[in-house]
């Protein structure tokens, strides 16, 4: 379980970062300066926290099952609310994504094309991004 969760991690921030970089033009986080990374996205000492991580939830999971069952002991409201958080993250994370091409887009000197770009770039302009995403830097082209 330590080796799944060590490298399914792995593969996640690593491939969340490259996505990031590629589409973005931004990136959150850089391990550059830390022994034992992979291109700065990724090292051995977070890569190792993913597998305690793992091995910790592999434990615990069980037990919160069953609180999670005893909690929700009505299967209906438990998948209602399960679609909710479900259709909300997926909204989130749509809204973050298209945002942040919108901002790289700016940056760039694409004006606002539509009516979706002008609601992007009056709701979430880059004063309010920077607040968002306080850690993101630009990466030059």
């Amino acid at each position: 379980m330590f080796i799944v969760s060590f490298l399914i991690g792995g593969l996640v921030e690593y491939f969340s970062s490259l996505f990031q970089e590629k589409v973005t033009g931004t990136i959150s986080w850089d391990y550059s300066d830390m022994k034992f990374n992979l291109h700065g996205r990724v090292n051995l000492v977070y890569l190792i926290g993913f597998g305690l991580f793992g091995l910790l939830w592999f434990m615990i999971y069980p037990d919160f099952l069953n609180i999670l069952h005893k909690v929700f002991s009505n299967n209906n409201l438990f998948m209602v609310i399960s679609l909710v958080m479900m259709f909300f993250m997926i909204y989130n994370m749509f809204i973050s994504l298209v945002a942040m091409i919108r901002q790289k887009r700016r940056r760039d000197g694409y004006l606002a094309k539509n009516k979706f770009e002008v609601w992007l770039d009056n709701k979430y302009p880059d004063t309010f991004l920077k607040k968002i995403y306080a850690n993101s830097m630009f990466v030059d082209n």
